[in-house]
Order: C-alpha cells, then sequence, then structure tokens
C-alpha cells in the first residue's frame, strides 16, 4: 500500500454524510472548469468498482476483495468475496455488489452484505462481465444491465425480478450506468460512442448523446450534471435533463476505464491500469 499526497491535500474521504436514502446521488457544488490531482492511493489490486459512503470510499478488485479507504487508509479484505468484484454500490446501510463470473457458462453473482460484511442475501444473474460500475440502485430498485439479451432487469434488494424493460440500445460492450433522479438511468456504451438517459417506468429513451469519443465511466450529481470520461482521457459534463455537452474539463492524468464518482468539490476516481484511487479537486 502507498499514499501519495499533492498540493497539501488529504481528501479522500469526507466527514460529512450524504442523503442518499431518495436518489442515492452524490453531491456537486459547481461546473469544473479544470481538475486538479489531490491524492493518490496505491491499490493492492486492480480495480473495477468505486463507491463513496459516510466518509470512506469502497473498491472493488479483481482479488475477489471489497477494500475500504478512509482517512487515505487501505482496510485491503473490508469484505472477501467469491468472486472479482465488478461493481458495488452502497444504500440504506447495505452493500450490493455484482461478482463477475469465472466462465461466461456461468452467471454472474450478485450479493447483499451489512456494514460488517456479512452476507445478506445473493442471487444469480445473466453474464455481464463487460459491466464497468453498472450495478444502479433507484428508488428501492436494483437496476443491472442483461447485454447479452439487450434489456434492463429490476430487482428488488432481496433479488425478486421486479421487471424487464427492452433496451436495444446496449451492446455486447463496455458499458456503464448511474441513477438520475428518481426514475432513470444514464447509461453510456463504449462500442457505439453513445451515453443516454432511459426511463425504468415507460422504458422511454429520453435523449442521447453521440458526441463522445469511446466513453468509460459515468456518475451523476443532484445538480442535474453527468460526467463522463472517455477514451481520448477527456471529461465532459452533460445536462441531464437534455443530453448536451455543457463543458469540457482539462486536468485528467489518465483515462479511467473503472469507477467515478463525485462529492462536493471532489472527483474521486479509479484507474484500472494504474492500480490507483485518485482524488481530484475542481477548480473554477
Amino acid at each position: 500500500m502507498e499514499t501519495q499526497k499533492k498540493h497539501g491535500h488529504a481528501i479522500a474521504s469526507n466527514d460529512k454524510k450524504m442523503d442518499t436514502s431518495s436518489t442515492n446521488q452524490p453531491i456537486a457544488t459547481f461546473v469544473p472548469n479544470h481538475l486538479t490531482l489531490a491524492e493518490t492511493v496505491r491499490l493492492p489490486a486492480f480495480p473495477h468498482a468505486l463507491y463513496s459512503y459516510e466518509g470512506s470510499t469502497y473498491v472493488g478488485m479483481n482479488n475477489c476483495c471489497i477494500a475500504r479507504v478512509n482517512n487515505s487508509q487501505l482496510a485491503e479484505s473490508f469484505i472477501k468475496c467469491t468472486n472479482p468484484v465488478q461493481s458495488v454500490a452502497m444504500y440504506k446501510d447495505r452493500v450490493y455488489a455484482l461478482l463477475a463470473s469465472r466462465s461466461i457458462k456461468n452467471d454472474d453473482q450478485v450479493c447483499v452484505y451489512d456494514m460488517l460484511g456479512q452476507l445478506q442475501a445473493t442471487w444469480n444473474h445473466p453474464v455481464s462481465s463487460f459491466n464497468c460500475n453498472a450495478l444502479t440502485i433507484v428508488s428501492d430498485q436494483l437496476i443491472l444491465p442483461d447485454l447479452f439479451h439487450q434489456k434492463l432487469t429490476v430487482y428488488s434488494l432481496l433479488g425478486k425480478v421486479i421487471k424487464n424493460i427492452p433496451c436495444s440500445a446496449i451492446g455486447n460492450s463496455r458499458l456503464a450506468m448511474c441513477a438520475a433522479g428518481s426514475d432513470s438511468v444514464i447509461i453510456s456504451d463504449s462500442s457505439s460512442n453513445t451515453v443516454f438517459k432511459m426511463s425504468i417506468n415507460s422504458g422511454e429513451i429520453i435523449w442521447k448523446c453521440e458526441e463522445i469519443i469511446e466513453p468509460q465511466c459515468i456518475t451523476c450529481d443532484e445538480r442535474g450534471q453527468v460526467l463522463v470520461v472517455s477514451e481520448e482521457k477527456l471529461l465532459r459534463v452533460l445536462d441531464a435533463g437534455k443530453g448536451n455537452v455543457i463543458r469540457k474539463v482539462t486536468g485528467l492524468v489518465d483515462g479511467f476505464k473503472a469507477g467515478l464518482y463525485v462529492y462536493e468539490n471532489q472527483l474521486l476516481a479509479i484507474s484500472h491500469e494504474r492500480k490507483e484511487l485518485l482524488t481530484y479537486q475542481w477548480n473554477n
């Protein structure tokens, strides 16, 4: 484990409690023009997923572990899982993880843990090994893409299938998804260079943005902004209501093919290739 600090900041965690009871969304205070790398934390394995919750950052990794970073210290085995952790989310003091199958012949697995790491529930989901932080919780419903059948599956928080939503816009490629309010999700598909917003009530595609080359990971905030990192190592900010690009943001040191999360004036990201958790400060 290695922690590096830059510019005298140590901001990988925040003591303020986020309200995730309704929309499960992070909070942003303004649209940035530039990002400044403030801190890096070396991770013990290749990371796949990222989520920030109540002052700690949780990272799902390919060594079958969910690590917890708190006050810049890495808890290497907060939860030990049975398979690589492809996606992770926190909701109402529960940890929800999508575990990737080791074979395309087998299903992926969704596991629910309490904050002590004890398994509470588990169920299978059709293999979606190209997911990138795509497990999403909206209004007490857990949503996962089924890439091979081109649909979204909506589960209860304990794994009961509520409904399937046809979604021909997704393909068998790297995909990321995040919640957008209480009734929608935003999805990026790297193969089609597309980011789109979809209603989970009607299945309607509300808007589609095709200006971003190979979107890799996304997150959304309560101000109606969608942050998308592309293969070309550029962060774009979209209007969540209309899908138009509001701003291009400079300052990234790496393109991200894993998780992205925003809280207040911090952007948290994980770099798969560098095996690092990166904390950026947003600047006007």
